[in-house]
């Protein structure tokens, strides 16, 4: 591609009557207007080039150029805008977007849009920002945006209306429960986070979060038999829910009930699936409420014990199958899954276990790992990559080109990998028959490495 370019960059150096020796028919004279055409080509080629080795400096004059010979071509205030940006002169940077959009149709503004909204974020003009985001509300993400500005800009219940209108349309897109929580206890609308949260509970009561959340407002606002109420619920009703033990455990230690905080502590430290973070702050905390209670030292004791004798499994399985990995690759998967069972959430565990199943045709294994894995990973391209490739061999075509095709979308700075997922997407298309569609694959696969 370097080769190409200078080849072009070489050619258009050339004066036009040299260029003019070589073919008879070019030495008419040309229209203006085609004279004119042909030196905006190469001096947006020229400041396309100096662009993409970052010389900006020397680029903004180029484009500036190119404006003087076309003043309507809104492609170049685009890449101006964005020499701008990448200069830190967002004031000029913010023109040139602006120009952009006064000239080009509405089906090309949207990324112009986008990189305006990044540049008000910079300059954090979140009056601007706003303005954008409802402009690209089509979109979940920036619903969430704005929900994010109102929130910055304390209007409160136009935050959470827009929250309200975000879960309506995209009930499944969870990451409004955060926002809204924080907006409650930010205004401090205890009421109306105890209502919300209440309902909440009783359409799902299933779900923990909305206790935890309930009983937290209940407490604010000093309402404490009513929170110990509905701390009773969960604990009948989630007995075996992480999420209500981290929930109950500090909820107990709070109000001074010592066997129930204890009970839930321990749960927390004995599970295999809750992070190290986790069972640390749940220790951390313990530990304290025991300073105050001598009787509870036997207890910490024996948690810290466990935890130890915990770790130090973990780690002796580690060492003895990175010892045998390359040695006697058999006994190496087998301490490799033993320390998994330690680690269960580890992703470096999961990563290898995953893709160890694999090379040993364990195929069954390594797709099961890889559909865990995505439940605590969603956005790790490498678990789609290997469950995808399993699925094939286990001839469960249409589902690892779904998880193929869905994986893709996840890789960003990444050629290799996606040339791998190309690859294994031509063989799905190949098994499925689609021989023209397979071969379009290969194809791009050998261009990703050129």
């Amino acid at each position: 591609m370097r080769i190409l370019i200078l080849i072009l960059c070489f050619a258009f150096s050339f004066p036009a009557d040299i260029i003019a020796q070589d073919s008879p028919a070019d030495s008419i004279q040309k229209p203006p207007e085609q004279n004119e055409s042909r030196k905006f080509e190469a001096l947006f080629f020229d400041g396309i080039t100096q662009k993409a080795i970052e010389n900006y400096d020397k680029a903004i004059p180029v484009f500036k150029k190119c404006l003087n010979l076309k003043p309507e071509e809104g492609i170049v205030y685009v890449e101006l805008a964005k020499s701008y940006a990448a200069l830190e002169n967002y004031q000029s940077a913010e023109e040139n977007f602006l120009s952009a959009l006064e000239r080009l149709p509405s089906d090309r503004q949207k990324s112009i849009k986008i990189n305006l909204y990044q540049l008000y974020k910079a300059q954090q003009n979140p009056v601007e920002a706003l303005e954008i985001a409802q402009q690209l509300s089509e979109d979940p993400h920036y619903q969430l945006e704005i929900v994010k500005i109102y929130q910055l800009l304390n209007r409160y219940d136009q935050a959470l209306q827009q929250l309200d209108q975000l879960q309506k349309n995209h009930p499944y897109y969870t990451a409004y429960k955060k926002y809204r929580y924080e907006i409650f206890s930010e205004s401090n609308q205890l009421e109306k986070a105890i209502k919300y949260y209440r309902a909440r509970k009783d359409q799902n009561p299933e779900i923990s979060w909305n206790y935890c959340k309930l009983m937290e407002f209940l407490v604010k606002a000093k309402k404490n038999q009513k929170a110990i109420s509905v701390a009773d619920q969960l604990d009948a009703q989630q007995p075996e829910d992480a999420l209500a033990w981290r929930c109950l455990s500090g909820f107990y230690i709070n109000f001074n009930q010592k066997d129930k905080a204890t009970f839930y502590t321990k749960k927390i430290v004995s599970d295999k699936f809750l992070s190290e973070k986790i069972k640390l702050q749940t220790m951390e905390q313990y530990r304290k409420f025991a300073e105050e209670h001598p009787e509870l030292q036997s207890d910490l004791l024996k948690m810290l014990n466990d935890a130890l004798t915990m770790e130090k499994n973990a780690a002796s399985n580690l060492e003895n199958a990175r010892y045998y990995e390359g040695k006697e690759p058999g006994k190496a998967l087998k301490f490799y899954r033993l320390a998994l069972e330690d680690q269960p959430n580890d992703f470096k565990l999961l990563k290898k276990v995953c893709q160890l199943e694999y090379d040993a045709g364990n195929y069954k294994q390594a797709n099961q790992i890889a559909q865990k894995a995505l439940g605590i990973y969603p956005g790790q391209s490498i678990f789609y990559l290997v469950g995808g490739k399993s699925l094939l061999q286990l001839e469960q075509i249409e589902v690892a080109i779904d998880l193929l095709e869905e994986g893709l979308l996840y890789i960003y700075d990444q050629p290799l990998v996606k040339k791998q997922f190309k690859t294994a997407l031509g063989n799905a298309y190949q098994a499925k028959g689609n021989e023209k569609r397979a071969k379009e694959l290969f194809k791009e696969a050998d261009n990703i490495s050129k």
